[in-house]
């Protein structure tokens, strides 16, 4: 292959020298207000670090996974003991095991998991057909 020189003759190249060096814009700090009922309704919600739990002796009536009301950043991971001898359904209030279709709940069948987005831990409820069953739970 023939040298640079050859292939580019001088007449053709310009030279650019060095581009000057631009400073970012230093950026101001962005102040966000927050209004005092929203600063208070903050500082009123506790959530431990690490929030989970177990809820035992699942049967046909459906019970909250936990009773006090305690806020979730995105959701609830449920998991079914792997020893349950049936399938614990996950849904809302009102749901109902006898029914068809929306109020019958999710199926967790025995070690299986399913993520729920949710915004508080007691929005979510359990049950099972058969008395005794087991789920854990880890808020998200």
């Amino acid at each position: 292959m023939p040298p640079a020189e050859e292939l580019f003759p001088r007449e053709f190249v310009i030279d650019l020298g060095e581009a000057p060096k631009e400073e970012a814009p230093k950026k101001e700090e962005e102040k966000v207000e927050v209004k005092k009922e929203e600063k208070e309704e903050a500082e009123k919600i506790t959530r431990p670090i690490f929030l989970h739990g177990r809820k035992s002796n699942i049967g046909p009536t459906p019970v909250r996974l936990l009773e006090e009301n305690v806020k979730l950043l995105r959701g609830i991971d449920i998991w079914a003991d792997i020893k349950n001898t049936d399938v614990v359904y996950i849904g809302r209030e009102g749901m109902n095991l006898d029914e068809a279709d929306i109020n019958c709940g999710f199926p967790l069948y025995p070690n299986s998991s399913k993520f729920i987005e949710a915004e508080k831990v007691n929005m979510v409820y359990v049950a099972s057909k058969t008395p005794g069953q087991r789920v854990y739970w880890e808020g998200i």
